[in-house]
């Protein structure tokens, strides 16, 4: 996706079944070769979203001259007959990334928060 007009500006959206808890502690992980990760004191009015952000976090790499902001749903639930499950959803936001470096961190993200089967 384009963001005012530039190609190196994209867009990824994700739901997770995780709490706010767990992408606060496994996040962190997952960006720490990509730049230092912190608050999100702005809203950018170039990233918005369609939902209210609960944790807004960016990261940045200055020498590269690079950012990615992530934006986080609040907490909510899925509900299967008595069972309920929590979920997330997650709006990222690339400025400055070439595509296979975003396709990258996607995957690193993806395998940080997957979860085991059986």
């Amino acid at each position: 996706m384009r963001i005012d007009g530039k190609f190196s500006d994209f867009i990824e959206r994700k739901d997770l079944g995780i709490t706010h808890k767990d992408f606060q502690r496994i996040f962190p992980r997952v960006c720490d070769v990509w730049g230092e990760v912190g608050s999100l004191t702005t809203a950018s009015d170039r990233f918005k979203c369609d939902f209210e952000t609960k944790i807004g976090l960016r990261v940045l790499n200055k020498s590269a001259d690079k950012e990615i902001v992530v934006k986080v749903s609040e907490e909510r639930q899925r509900k299967i007959g008595r069972l309920k499950f929590p979920y997330l959803e997650v709006l990222f936001w690339f400025k400055g990334f070439e595509k296979h470096e975003i396709t990258n961190f996607m995957r690193r993200f993806d395998t940080a928060f997957q979860k085991g089967g059986g």
